[in-house]
Parts: structure tokens; C-alpha cells; sequence
């Protein structure tokens, strides 16, 4: 591993041929420890183990979002401290797999601290350029049609993807189904449609979430730019244009911290809620757009109204994709050839 060691203390390009470089890839043997932890119960008490489909005919390139919070602009270079890395993609990631075939790249992450400085856009900048890498890697390895997820800093590297290599690329457009790109502190790409139904390809689809009683989060402040909205919910209705609520298939969340489920098995990281939540876009008098989150079910609601990860400027901003979870897979079922 001494070219890594080179690498990473001179900043230089990582080498994406090296299975060593993704989380997940497939074939990747150690991909098996993801699957072995990550247990989800439904709210009834049914345990279930996710395992991924062996004959999907799409892949999903993964780009997870910030998990080093050093308040100092910089790189998180150390990729075998993996912890947090796998800990994010279980909760977000691993359950698309009942729908694509993952790719998952270890990157040199800016801290979350360069979002908030303009010192931080070189930090920001390089961490881009090893999804760059990785990407390239990827698309060179399969032929197949690809799908782009990301969250929050995987968003932001992904749009500039889709900007600077995609667009332009008619053989790379022709291959993307669809680029979910959720929680991103800035606004998402503009060089492809935003998605307004269930079928087309080559569109985009952002959104922030929040819980029903709270205000739309401004995200990162009163200067903040506005971002679009679209209700995944609402794509396979009639009607998807919509903002009314719609129902939300199947939600996952974590069985950690304020979202910590009593009931659930004591094995579960993951509590599975279906048919219980309800989601519309929702924009605030000064134009900030988010989706709004509906408890449904029975009872007290798993999302804390005045906790600080579901409320404030960030809303639910660390369940954005988790609690999208059914929505995701059913997106790219549909739009799978």
C-alpha cells in the first residue's frame, strides 16, 4: 500500500482499478460485512436481513455524504478508517441494492467545516476529483445504464459530475436513468431536467427534508440559495406534478440517537415504516423549498419535533435519503429497462 501512503500525503490521483479504493464493488468479498450488519425490523416486529439482487439490470454509483465534522477546512485523508464511511452507507445505500448493482468509492472527503469557509474550496475541490476518478473507473467497467445517488457533500460532487463529464457526454447521457441528489448544501445542476414523472431518463431529483411542524429550513443560513423540490412520492401518480401529499411506501430510520425505536428488536440498526409517513414539497414565504414529512401512523411519531437533526436550519437533513428509501428503490424499478 505504498503508493496510497504516497498518495494521500501529496495529494495526488488514487487509483481506482485497486478494489482497496471502494466500500463496495461487485465481486468485493469484504462487501459482505456491510450485509452482515445491517439488520432492519419493521414496526410489527418482523425482522429482515437485506441482501442485494443478484440480477438487477442497472448499477448505482454511491457517493456518500460528510462524515468527517472537523470544523478546520480540510481533507479527511485516512480511508481505512472506515467506521463512519460504512455506517452511512448501511443507513442509505444498502437497500437500493434490491434495485442496482452498487459501486461505492472510498474518497478523500473535504471536512464538513470547508463548507463553511471560503478557505475550504480547494479541500472541496479535490475531494471532487477522486469522484471524478472514481467515476471514470466505473463507467469504463460497465456498459450497463447507471444511476447517480448521492447526499449532501455526494450531492454536490455528483452535480458537478453531471456538469462537467456527463452532459456534454452523449454516450454517458444515453447510459444515466436517473440522478437522485438530495440535501445538497448548494444549488443542484442545471445541465439536466429536473424529473416530473416516473418513466423519462436522464433527470435529476432534489429535495431537503423537514418534519410537519417545523419551518422550512434555510440549510445553511438566511443567505442560502433556494433549492427545488420534488415529492418522489408523487411520481408513479396521475398527477405527479403535484404538492399535495402523497404516501410514503416504506421509510427507513435508524435505531440510534433521537430516533431510537423502544420497541424494536435489539439487533435492528434499521426500523422499517410502511405506509406511515406522508410527504408534499412545501416552500416558506421567502422561497426556501423543502419536503415536508408527515407522521401517519399510530401513536407518537419516531422524528423529535425540537430535537437539533430535525429542526433548525438543517431540518431532517441526516434522514434525507433513509427515509426515502421505498421511493428510491420503486424510481429506479420503474425506470429500469
Amino acid at each position: 500500500m505504498i503508493w496510497l501512503l504516497l498518495a494521500l500525503s501529496g495529494g495526488g490521483t488514487l487509483d481506482y482499478s485497486d478494489p482497496a479504493m471502494w466500500l463496495i464493488q461487485p465481486g468485493q468479498p469484504e462487501e459482505a460485512d456491510l450485509w452482515d450488519a445491517t439488520v432492519q425490523v419493521s414496526v410489527d416486529g418482523q425482522l429482515q436481513v437485506l441482501a442485494p439482487e443478484q440480477t438487477a439490470a442497472v448499477d448505482c454509483f454511491y457517493v456518500y455524504p460528510t462524515v468527517d465534522m472537523a470544523l478546520q477546512p480540510g481533507q479527511h485523508t485516512d480511508l481505512e478508517a472506515l467506521s463512519d464511511p460504512e455506517r452511512i452507507t448501511r443507513w442509505q445505500a444498502l437497500g437500493l441494492a434490491s434495485a442496482c448493482t452498487l459501486w461505492v468509492p472510498k474518497y478523500r472527503q473535504a471536512t464538513i467545516g470547508s463548507f463553511a469557509s471560503p478557505k475550504g474550496k480547494p479541500a472541496i475541490d479535490a475531494a471532487y476529483q477522486d469522484v471524478q476518478a472514481a467515476f471514470e473507473h466505473f463507467a469504463q467497467s460497465s456498459e450497463r445504464p447507471f444511476v447517480l445517488v448521492g447526499h449532501s457533500q455526494g450531492s454536490v460532487h455528483l452535480s458537478r459530475l453531471i456538469e462537467e463529464r456527463i452532459a456534454a457526454d452523449p454516450a454517458l447521457r444515453a447510459r444515466l436513468v436517473v440522478a437522485w441528489l438530495p440535501g445538497s448544501p448548494t444549488p443542484i445542476t442545471e445541465a439536466l431536467p429536473s424529473c416530473e414523472d416516473s418513466t423519462s431518463w436522464g433527470c435529476t431529483v432534489s429535495f431537503r427534508s423537514f418534519r410537519e411542524g417545523n419551518k422550512v429550513p434555510p440549510f445553511a443560513g438566511k443567505d442560502a440559495p433556494i433549492v427545488s423540490c420534488q415529492n418522489p412520492a408523487r411520481f408513479a401518480s396521475p398527477d405527479p406534478v403535484s404538492q399535495d401529499w402523497a404516501p410514503l411506501s416504506w421509510v427507513l430510520i435508524p435505531n440510534v440517537g433521537p430516533w431510537q425505536h423502544i420497541d424494536a428488536h435489539p439487533e435492528a440498526e434499521l426500523v422499517r415504516y410502511e405506509g406511515q409517513f406522508e410527504a408534499r414539497c412545501t416552500e416558506s414565504r421567502r422561497g426556501y423549498a423543502g419536503l415536508e414529512l408527515r407522521w401517519t401512523g399510530a401513536g407518537k411519531g419516531p422524528i423529535p419535533k425540537c430535537h437539533p437533526q430535525s429542526a433548525g436550519n438543517f431540518g431532517t437533513h441526516v434522514l434525507d435519503l433513509a427515509i426515502l428509501q421505498g421511493e428510491v428503490v420503486a424510481d429506479i424499478q420503474r425506470r429500469s429497462p
